[in-house]
């Protein structure tokens, strides 16, 4: 159930997005429930935000996020130390802000004191106004994949085809980078397939697309060589397994890497390039969605890329309801523009991954355990490492973070 109450400064875009996100929830069942009215004119555009996203139109670019403010992070930081005893997935969260008045209480009691200085007349609250959303238009095609000829395509999904033919250059080029002498042709056209398919969403002309290739490592590479070349837009690339992601992706910062595996250094490379290692790897469905819901998701939100590139790597172990939440989940960001690239082998996930990029109910994980205590203090180290460049990932106020490293100086 979504409901909104007053004085929050919850842009109307906001309301998409928590739509969006609830919406992986409870096999979509989401009732939206709408009460009073506080700002006309924001209530009109959020009510209309909410039922575009309950139609399946594509989530709006969001505000610039860049954290929250004071007062917001007591809050949480409060609500999250209250309810940590009873929710495993909070068990590693910081202890509440010291008795002091919060930032808010003294922002109010200022407020108090001005009215009474000028005669105990409530003053009016100036009504905000927030700009008109930008028009949400959902490409023609839907979801376009590119599968073996072999392979029949599922339900509502169009078989890509490149209006042109690829280039001699474009053809050379992906030779001479992509393959040591001659180049078998399936793979070479799996590769085009993959430049078609970006390029398409870079005009509008599909909204997401789904190539199963013969070496998934190198068609990542490929995209996001493409990706750097020929997009305006940033690049937010999301691999799900092992193997090496080479460090010149994120060098310009126009590319944001978040790989969740079971082996890589805890210490990260760079700002853009972000490594988080669990046990069980993918396999562990809790350490997973605690790392997508605390640390992928916040940092996708504030990058707030223009298109995802979202792999699954071989022998990743990631089962079957989990990567169906978490590509739904991402089809909030870049106005759903998503790219999956799956190995050959795995055949049995074309199904379900086109069924989230359609935009259909994920299926549901069922309660979920604790996460591995070792994977919750690796992943606690790693946001606080990490929030210092990123805002969202922030979730203690100044004064909880000091009494947290008393606390653990004491230790």
């Amino acid at each position: 159930m979504l409901v909104s109450q007053g004085h929050m400064c919850a842009t109307p875009d906001i309301f998409a997005h928590l739509t969006h996100l609830l919406k992986s929830l409870a096999g979509g069942k989401l009732c939206a429930v709408l009460e009073g009215g506080y700002n006309l004119t924001s209530l009109a555009q959020s009510v209309c935000q909410t039922v575009q996203t309950l139609l399946g139109d594509p989530a709006p670019q969001t505000s610039e996020l860049n954290g929250p403010c004071e007062s917001a992070l007591e809050s949480i930081q409060c609500v999250r130390s209250a309810h940590k005893p009873y929710w495993a997935c909070l068990k590693h969260t910081v202890a509440p802000p010291v008795s002091e008045p919060s930032t808010k209480r003294c922002k109010l009691a200022e407020k108090e004191e001005g009215v009474q200085a000028v005669g105990g007349q409530k003053a009016e609250e100036e009504e905000v106004v927030w700009m008109k959303p930008l028009s949400r238009l959902a490409p023609p095609v839907h979801t376009e994949v590119a599968l073996p000829a072999d392979l029949e395509v599922p339900d509502r999904c169009d078989r890509v085809r490149s209006s042109l033919a690829p280039t001699l250059e474009i053809l050379q080029r992906l030779r001479d980078n992509f393959f040591d002498g001659s180049a078998e042709e399936e793979a070479l056209m799996s590769l085009c397939s993959v430049i078609a398919l970006f390029e398409k969403m870079k005009k509008q002309e599909i909204r997401n697309g789904l190539a199963l290739v013969p070496d998934v490592s190198v068609a990542m590479l490929c995209a996001a060589q493409h990706a750097r070349m020929s997009l305006t837009n940033r690049l937010l690339l999301v691999y799900l397994g092992d193997g090496e992601i080479p460090t010149y992706i994120t060098e310009d910062g126009k590319a944001l890497v978040v790989q969740i595996s079971s082996q890589g250094p805890e210490e990260q490379k760079s700002r853009y390039q972000v490594s988080v290692c669990l046990k069980k790897g993918c396999s562990d469905v809790a350490g997973l969605m605690q790392a997508v819901l605390c640390l992928l998701l916040p940092l996708a939100y504030e990058y707030d890329p223009g298109l995802v590139l979202l792999v699954r790597g071989p022998g990743s172990g990631v089962g079957k309801a989990a990567w169906a939440q978490i590509t739904s989940l991402l089809q909030g960001l870049a106005q759903g523009h998503t790219l999956a690239l799956i190995q050959e082998g795995e055949k049995e996930a074309v199904g379900t991954t086109a069924a989230s990029l359609l935009g259909d109910p994920a299926p549901s994980l069922g309660p979920l355990g604790a996460p591995l205590p070792e994977d919750m203090e690796a992943m606690e180290r790693l946001r606080q490492r990490l929030q210092t460049h990123w805002g969202l990932l922030q979730t203690a106020a100044a004064k909880g973070k000091d009494v947290e490293e008393k606390g653990q100086n004491q230790d």
